[in-house]
């Protein structure tokens, strides 16, 4: 029953396709322009990357009655800290070192998966 959606920084070109075989209904990643078939340069403000990262979200759940306050957020970068800051339930998997020592710091959720096992 809960609502799942990818939030990346990666474009929606590459993220549709990784969500349609995880089953995952919902892509928040920045619009790339595109006029006469052609990729423009420009694209939406603000980037889904950091801070931005937070916009989205928060219009994500407002469109759907949902609090980013209340939520699960997963990730393994640092420029992530402004999202796991907001979030009731920040989980850090395989993440790089400085988001490593900032969830330790935390006390965040600290996940490292490797090979398809969970720990």
């Amino acid at each position: 029953g809960d609502v799942v959606a990818i939030l990346s920084a990666s474009s929606s070109y590459i993220i549709h396709p990784v969500a349609e075989s995880l089953q995952i209904e919902h892509v928040l990643a920045t619009p790339l322009h595109v006029e006469k078939g052609r990729f423009t340069g420009g694209f939406d403000e603000p980037v889904c990357y950091g801070a931005g990262k937070v916009v989205w979200a928060e219009r994500f759940c407002a469109e759907r009655g949902l609090s980013v306050a209340e939520s699960f957020f997963y990730t393994d970068s640092f420029t992530d800290v402004p999202l796991l800051e907001l979030v009731e339930y920040p989980i850090v998997v395989n993440p790089d070192i400085r988001l490593e020592r900032r969830a330790r710091r935390e006390g965040w959720d600290l996940r490292t998966w490797k090979n398809g096992s969970k720990n």
